[in-house]
């Protein structure tokens, strides 16, 4: 805490006041640590217990964002079209996924 008394314009979050400066700072400070860099994440997702930035949670397989419908395997998350080319099942004779 700055300890400096509050002067002029404040925000009140929780029902406690700050300086606007101090509360983004102490936000930071009490966010959730993201799974993969590890910093801070004020703004997040949640996946299997995880929190992961929005830009961090990405395709195993082409490592792009991932937003929406997303498919899990042990060895990450993947885009739709990414799992149906890894992982899905394949018909015998065409050799086209099964899906």
């Amino acid at each position: 805490q700055c300890a400096q008394p509050i002067v002029g314009e404040y925000v009140t979050f929780e029902n406690k006041s700050f300086h606007k400066d101090c509360l983004k700072r102490w936000k930071r400070e009490r966010a959730p640590r993201c799974i993969e860099c590890n910093q801070p994440a004020l703004d997040h997702v949640t996946v299997g217990g995880k929190v992961y930035h929005r830009k961090c949670f990405v395709c195993h397989e082409c490592k792009e964002h991932i937003s929406g419908d997303f498919y899990s395997k042990k060895d990450g998350y993947f885009h739709e079209s990414c799992w149906i080319e890894k992982h899905a099942k394949r018909c015998a004779q065409c050799a086209q996924p099964i899906v």
